[in-house]
């Protein structure tokens, strides 16, 4: 509802109120915030630190491919589908089109998104997979930014922004269910921050990048090489595919039984050390380190710092074992291995949710 609203008041009133209203905006928001009541809920004793809690953050979405997948290529799509409305101005001021005109295109624009979100996304979405929609919302912005470069009139340049606004919210918005399906609940509001600056830092690096090239060309030039990174952004949907994560079950599996310890150590307690042992078919040892291997990025993702993978040489046939800790896969020993054991630190005795 945003740019439609902006538009209309550009279009009637002119920048000043538009900005005026915005910022008057704020004041409702403010009188909610300190005036609503709110549930209590209550706290953990052990709370984690700020610093803390965003270490957490960023050594999740490091260590998680899929996230990583989501981030690259939402920051490239977005990099490039800003194009067309940060240089609409340049465009409209080189056409001799008056500020009524800039205002009814950035209603098109927004009224684009919003019939996208109500009507077709929601079929897209029960109908094709994440990297489908993404494909066809790449492509389709990118048609939009290399005409709305050509469009000669205006009723064709508000045509070209009602696509160009379906297809922006339906990347953006795909981008955005894709992050939230890949995170625990655990991390979830931390890791969503990430997300959001690297996209809004993508969309303002697009918008220096996108000014500059046309100071330095022209803004035609500008929109067919956004277009080309839009083009870009396609292709990555089958180089990093991301449709494996809809519908992830991400709740705890609670496979593991509870531990009986001598002395309940303290949450502060730490580092501590975790050794699990594991007893496989000599046959299949080969296998059985590959797994371990990518097991290591989940054990870092979820809270160790140190990951080592270790085996022994003698013993009976019957046994096997295998070792492994955080921050680096070290292995010793014999490929006749019988008896396996896996081997992690994490700074503190229990992980704070």
């Amino acid at each position: 509802l945003g740019p439609i609203a902006g538009g209309l008041l550009l279009a009637s009133f002119g920048p000043a109120p538009v900005f005026a209203i915005n910022a008057l905006s704020f004041v409702a928001v403010i009188i909610v915030m300190s005036t609503g009541t709110y549930i209590a809920t209550p706290r953990s004793a052990q709370r984690e630190q700020m610093l803390g809690a965003m270490a957490a953050a960023i050594r999740y979405v490091r260590h998680a491919p899929a996230m990583r997948s989501v981030l690259a290529r939402g920051g490239v799509h977005i990099f490039a589908a800003v194009a067309p409305v940060v240089l609409l101005p340049i465009i409209v001021h080189a056409r001799e089109w008056n500020a009524s005109d800039f205002g009814v295109m950035m209603g098109c624009y927004g009224a684009g998104a919003i019939f996208t979100a109500i009507f077709i996304l929601p079929r897209l979405r029960a109908r094709f997979t994440f990297d489908q929609v993404l494909f066809g919302a790449s492509l389709t912005s990118a048609l939009a930014t290399v005409l709305v470069a050509f469009a000669p009139g205006k009723i064709l340049c508000d045509a070209v922004l009602l696509l160009a606004g379906a297809s922006w919210l339906s990347g953006l918005n795909t981008f955005s269910v894709a992050s939230q399906s890949v995170f625990p609940n655990w991390v979830r509001a931390r890791s969503s921050a990430i997300y959001l600056v690297v996209m809004q830092g993508c969309s303002a690096l697009g918008a220096v990048a996108w000014g500059q090239l046309t100071s330095h060309s022209s803004s035609t030039v500008a929109l067919v090489v956004a277009a080309s990174g839009l083009v870009l952004s396609a292709i990555l949907s089958r180089v990093l595919p991301i449709s494996h994560v809809e519908n992830l079950d991400l709740s705890p599996s609670n496979h593991w039984h509870g531990h009986a310890l001598a002395n309940e150590p303290s949450p502060d307690d730490g580092p501590i050390l975790i050794t699990i042992e594991y007893r496989i078919d000599p046959a299949e040892a080969v296998a059985f380190r590959a797994a371990m291997f990518h097991l290591r990025e989940i054990r870092l993702r979820d809270g160790a710092f140190r990951c080592s993978v270790s085996w022994t040489w003698r013993m009976p046939p019957s046994i096997g074992k295998l070792s492994s800790s955080a921050r680096g896969l070290s292995t010793c020993g014999s490929m006749n291995a019988r008896r396996w054991t896996t081997c992690m630190w994490s700074r503190r005795s229990s992980r704070s949710t």
